[in-house]
């Protein structure tokens, strides 16, 4: 275990590397305690070379207060190695990410389970579309999950949004994301709000299909409709037959090709594949 007695936090273990630095597992420092959660994610990087991580800090303070975006307990400073690193405090996801979770089920999710926590994303991408962003990189990997245990001893699942560091206000120039954002390789892209929907359509036909849309043969599919001319129509043909006609037309609706035809965050979660597993609350 690392301890950086000047700062408020305690190093336990390395989790992972990224393109933007590293991320570590960490607890308060004991006079800060009380001041903190049990355990917090470090991202850190380099100071000349943490930008990515400087921005999403003051995205996430704007778009603090909302359940399903990840928390951030403010940065510091610190010297490692001979080096200034920057450092950023999140909240620690006990349950890894959407994608793992996907990957841990084995197996496609039940529909009411797809559209209560479909129903989450929806809210938190109001709430950035609300305070004038697009996330630009939403993915299953980027999705955030938390465990908690209830009275029956049955284990809850919430999700949160959360690596910001490709954010943009009204409109998003640098996603690179192979997969979910494919209208960049085709040089057909116009980034606004519908990016993100068309991402989120992606995820959650990933829930209710048990796997990426991006592999094995399903992938071919979705490319040749996405790059053909096809009418959205189509979209209820590619997908499985096992998903119902709401759900289906939830994807369709996410994907279609015209962006200014997808429905905004506010009016999909009217959709009937929301409102017939959840009673959502606007408030």
């Amino acid at each position: 275990m690392l301890i950086n007695n000047a700062l408020k936090w305690e190093k336990i273990k390395f989790l992972g590397k990224g393109s933007w630095g590293s991320v570590y597992l960490a607890k308060p420092a004991p006079l800060f305690s009380s001041s903190f959660p049990p355990f917090m994610a470090l991202k850190s990087a380099v100071a000349n070379l943490s930008s990515t991580l400087q921005l999403e800090k003051t995205i996430l303070h704007d778009l603090k207060d909302c359940p399903e975006i990840v928390k951030c307990f403010g940065s510091d400073f610190s010297v490692e190695n001979g080096k200034l690193v920057y450092n950023l405090l999140l909240e620690y996801a006990n349950g890894g990410t959407l994608e793992e979770l996907i990957e841990r089920s084995g197996d496609r999710m039940q529909e009411w389970e797809a559209s209560k926590y479909t129903c989450m994303l929806l809210k938190g991408l109001c709430h950035v579309h609300h305070k004038g962003y697009v996330h630009c990189d939403l993915k299953a990997d980027n999705v955030l999950v938390f465990l908690s245990k209830q009275k029956n001893g049955e284990l809850e699942y919430f999700l949160k949004i959360a690596d910001f560091g490709l954010a943009k206000r009204t409109r998003c120039d640098n996603a690179d994301d192979r997969r979910h954002n494919l209208e960049t390789l085709l040089g057909v892209a116009n980034y606004d709000v519908a990016i993100d929907i068309r991402s989120l359509g992606c995820i959650v036909a990933e829930m209710l299909v048990g796997k990426s849309l991006w592999c094995d043969n399903l992938q071919l599919d979705f490319m040749l409709m996405i790059m053909s001319k096809d009418d959205d129509e189509k979209w209820l043909e590619i997908l499985p037959e096992f998903m119902s006609k709401d759900a289906k037309d939830f994807v369709r609706t996410c994907m279609t090709k015209n962006k200014n035809e997808r429905w905004s965050g506010d009016r999909l979660l009217k959709h009937p594949f929301i409102t017939q597993f959840v009673d959502v609350n606007l408030d």
